[in-house]
């Protein structure tokens, strides 16, 4: 028997079922509450219960393959990989690091190796510090260069994920990027440089006779989460940049909109569709094309 366990609201799940049926159980828990029960530590996180009752392990759902499946039906034991359990804190710098002569340092860039199960990064609203957990080194690097994975090519591919903190004093909060660049360079010596490249792109346009967007009032927000694009008072600039991620590639501002605007768009992963056929609701599109873009290139330094 299958179980398949969701939070998602009504509405996301409803088109998600229409175009990925599924032959489960489908339970809704909006509260998490089995989450809870069982200690997941993130999503997607797979159970399995034998015939006893008993847990016999918890991983990805990649994890567990038909062979696997078959193992079990028979009562055979079976291994299987352990998903890390261990939460990111991006409060870590400041809950989990013990200063011996109580006082905290105004100055600092900590890097070092771990594996979490959840991943992130915390820039400051102050600017002036920056924390990163479960993240890999070409993360960090965007982060210190202000790049998106999209306008970013890693050519070192180290499969390890770091625990990372970088401050300065908030007088020289336009210095923590340069530190975290320095510091970055001097730890992992790889060589970091500019190069434009033709990339696939998508435009996100204006359809022709569409009503005029009625600017916002409301208060600034900005959120990607749980299936939806929710924008308070931002320019179609940051409503590209979220799209990016929805797509999985660049998409370009092509629509000349000037000024802040509000938007509610569903979004499903491997599936555009559902969000291209909010866009058009609301009179905007996205068109395929090609354009040079400005790519950061991260690559083994020169022996």
């Amino acid at each position: 028997m299958f179980v398949t366990i969701t939070d998602d609201d009504p509405e996301t799940l409803d088109r998600f079922l229409k175009e990925r049926p599924l032959k489960t159980w489908i339970v809704r828990d909006p509260e998490r509450t089995n989450w809870k029960r069982f200690g997941v530590p993130s999503i997607p996180h797979l159970v399995v219960v034998n015939r006893a009752g008993r847990i016999v392990g918890e991983t990805l759902p990649e994890n567990l393959t038909a062979q696997k499946i078959n193992a079990l039906m028979e009562a055979t034991d079976v291994l299987l990989p352990q998903k890390e359990t261990r939460p990111s804190n991006l409060n870590w710098d400041e809950e989990l690091v013990d200063w011996a002569d109580g006082v905290r340092p105004e100055t600092y860039a900590i890097i070092k190796p771990i594996k979490t199960a959840t991943s992130g990064a915390w820039p400051r609203i102050e600017g002036n510090r920056l924390t990163a957990d479960g993240v890999s080194l070409s993360t960090l690097v965007g982060l210190a260069y202000g790049v998106d994975a999209y306008h970013f090519d890693d050519r070192l591919k180290k499969g390890t994920t770091y625990r990372a903190a970088f401050r300065v004093p908030r007088e020289r909060a336009d210095q923590l990027r340069s530190l975290m660049q320095q510091m970055l360079e001097r730890a992992f010596s790889f060589k970091i440089r500019w190069e434009d490249q033709e990339r696939a792109v998508k435009r996100l346009i204006r359809l022709e006779n569409a009503a005029q967007t009625k600017r916002s009032t409301a208060e600034p927000m900005s959120q990607m989460m749980r299936g939806k694009i929710t924008l308070r008072r931002q320019p179609v600039r940051r409503l590209a940049e979220l799209l990016s991620n929805a797509y999985g590639m660049p998409v370009i501002d092509d629509t000349s909109m000037a000024g802040e605007f509000d938007f509610d768009l569903p979004y499903q992963h491997g599936q555009p569709e559902v969000t291209t056929s909010a866009l058009r609701a609301v009179g905007l599109d996205v068109a395929d094309a090609r354009r040079p873009l400005r790519i950061l290139v991260l690559e083994p330094a020169e022996k």
